[in-house]
């Protein structure tokens, strides 16, 4: 038994990071081994991009929900690596707007097949484990899209202060 399942509840945080953590070394390996010069973590902005066309860094961290400064950082090392461009937004001058290079969207097709297998190879896996996975996954995820973690910790111990008190 690991110390996960001792944990319970507790280790979920971390047992979904290491859970993420192997798939994304897993297929940074297969990347690798095609010879495509692609991070994992790219995924989400990438494919975000890949979809709109053109957006801002505060476009797409609403719509990924992920914060400003992974997204700025993720932008940087794929403008590093070639893969995207950026031009003056025309709506707002302050702020400029992303796109996929051509190098992008080269990687884009070079990648297609691989996400082909990638997609086909999860969807055996849970299977074999556990076809709701998913569908678990993204009901945790709006659950606590209407409350938070931490507001639901900030419950407990306001529920568990007024029992000591009672």
């Amino acid at each position: 038994m690991s110390i996960f399942e001792d944990v319970g509840g507790l280790g979920l945080g971390s047992r979904l990071k290491r859970l993420s953590d192997q798939c994304l070394a897993d297929v940074g390996l297969l990347y690798k081994e095609s010879g495509i010069d692609f991070e994992p973590r790219w995924f989400p902005v990438f494919t975000l991009l890949l979809e709109k066309k053109a957006l801002t860094i505060t476009q797409v961290t609403e719509i990924l929900q992920i914060s400003q400064p992974h997204v700025s950082l993720y932008v940087k090392e794929m403008a590093a690596a070639g893969l995207v461009q950026f031009k003056a937004n025309p709506d707002d001058g302050r702020s400029k707007v992303l796109s996929l290079s051509r190098k992008g969207l080269s990687t884009a097709k070079q990648l297609q097949p691989i996400w082909d297998y990638i997609d086909k190879a999860v969807q055996r896996l849970l299977k074999e484990s556990e076809p709701r996975f998913l569908e678990a996954i993204e009901n945790v995820e709006k659950a606590l899209l209407e409350k938070s973690l931490y507001r639901r910790v900030e419950e407990a111990r306001y529920h568990g202060a007024k029992r000591r008190l009672a």
